[in-house]
């Protein structure tokens, strides 16, 4: 360092440097704005011990509602923010995958009728092939949707879509 640098910082009043160091803080928080308003700041922090199997359940029931973060998703379950995500089955993407195939087919058919084609024989003979794959695919649908269903599942549909006569006419039926 130079002499006249350090005679500066020698005579400088200790008042001088807190007032120095102030200024300096305040420009710092001017240029760094926080990201977020403090009321939304994650600053507490919970440790909970889970046996292997807990765990293990913890992690299967994140997956299946579609979260990356276990932070996330423990913060969601205790703001009861979670909604029910569909899990998508392998037999799900074929019906889709045969689905689309056979809305495909009936659409060249009904493009076919539209254009004042008859259809001849053997096409009425397709037509009627098509329709009863979509009617046996609609039918496939049904069972999947009906198998798919976890019991976490059920209960929050069953929340939020059914009243108190009919989940008590459900469990009638159940018991008789």
């Amino acid at each position: 360092m130079n002499e006249s640098l350090l005679d500066t910082l020698r005579n400088t009043n200790p008042d001088d440097f807190k007032a120095i160091e102030a200024a300096i803080k305040e420009v710092k928080k001017d240029k760094y704005k926080a990201r977020k308003e403090p009321s939304e700041l994650l600053t507490k922090s919970v440790k909970t011990n889970l046996t292997e199997i807990e765990y293990r359940e913890l992690i299967k029931k994140q997956c299946a509602a579609g979260y990356s973060k276990l932070s996330s998703f423990t913060r969601d379950v205790i703001n009861n923010a979670i909604k029910v995500k569909p899990i998508v089955l392998e037999p799900s993407k074929t019906f889709f995958s045969k689905s689309s195939d056979l809305t495909d087919y009936i659409e060249t058919i009904a493009e076919h009728i539209e254009d004042g084609n008859a259809l001849n024989k053997n096409e009425t003979t397709a037509t009627l092939i098509v329709l009863q794959g979509l009617l046996r695919e609609f039918q496939a649908t049904r069972h999947l949707l009906v198998n798919s269903f976890t019991q976490e599942t059920a209960y929050e549909v069953a929340k939020e879509h059914l009243s108190e006569e009919q989940l008590y006419t459900l469990l009638q039926e159940k018991r008789g």
